[in-house]
C-alpha cells in the first residue's frame, strides 16, 4: 500500500487513515440526520402552537404535512386502512 511522505514521516499506518475516512463521512451523516430531526421537531411544535391542543390527529397530520412540503422536505403520507 502506497502511503505519502508525511504519512511515513509521522509514523502513521494506511490502516488507520483509511479508517479515519469512514468515521468522517458517518459523522457528516449523523450532523445531517440531526439538523433534519430538528426541522422536523420544530416544524411539528410551530403547528401545535397555531393550532392548539384538541384536535384530531389528523388535522394536526395535515397541517404538518403542509409545513414539511414548505421545508422542502419529501416524506411518506400515511395511507388510511380501507
Amino acid at each position: 500500500m502506497f502511503l505519502d511522505a508525511e504519512t511515513r514521516r509521522r509514523g502513521e499506518n494506511a490502516e488507520k487513515k483509511m479508517r479515519s475516512t469512514p468515521e468522517i463521512a458517518e459523522g457528516a451523516e449523523k450532523l445531517r440526520e440531526n439538523e433534519l430531526t430538528e426541522k422536523i421537531i420544530g416544524a411539528a411544535i410551530e403547528v401545535h402552537r397555531h393550532l392548539g391542543p384538541g384536535l384530531l390527529e389528523s388535522a394536526y397530520e395535515e397541517c404538518l404535512c403542509y409545513e414539511l412540503s414548505q421545508m422542502g422536505l419529501r416524506f411518506p403520507q400515511t395511507k388510511e386502512p380501507l
